[in-house]
């Protein structure tokens, strides 16, 4: 998803153009009365979302032995999400081949390395991750096939 728009001389990031529209429609920007600026466009609602990855675990022994330290570890691993840039959007625990998994947004998949580094460097879990894509994305793309 483009994050910009291309103009006559320069490129100018979509976040700036929704900042000046919201401020001028609030009145917080004012132009002289004889100059009001001209409105090229619509204000339209784009949603900027990130990059979806779904985080399988498994905990170790350590994790295990201090089960009554869960809830803090998963606030600090939230934290560290939400430092990151990121949103937590859901975290169960499991039965089975993995004993949780979380879906996380990010805004890369570089900064997901740097959180999974920084939650595992506790020695609590290990980590398997998955990219994931919504289902208007795949249709999107393949009818661009």
């Amino acid at each position: 998803m483009r994050s910009d728009v291309q103009g006559m001389d320069k490129v100018v990031p979509i976040r700036e153009i929704i900042l000046l529209v919201a401020l001028w429609h609030e009145g917080h920007l004012k132009y002289p009365a004889d100059n009001p600026p001209l409105l090229l466009f619509t204000v339209i609602s784009i949603p900027f979302t990130m990059p979806l990855f779904i985080i399988l675990g498994k905990l170790t022994e350590k994790a295990i032995e201090k089960m009554k330290e869960a809830r803090q570890r998963d606030e600090k691993a939230e934290q560290i999400i939400t430092s990151a840039g990121g949103k937590l959007i859901s975290h169960y625990y499991t039965f089975g081949r993995y004993d949780f998994v979380a879906t996380v947004e990010l805004p890369s998949a570089e900064i997901l390395a740097r959180v999974v580094i920084d939650i595992g460097m506790w020695g609590t879990v290990s980590t398997e991750t998955m990219t994931a894509l919504l289902p208007e994305e795949i249709y999107t793309m393949a009818k661009g096939m």
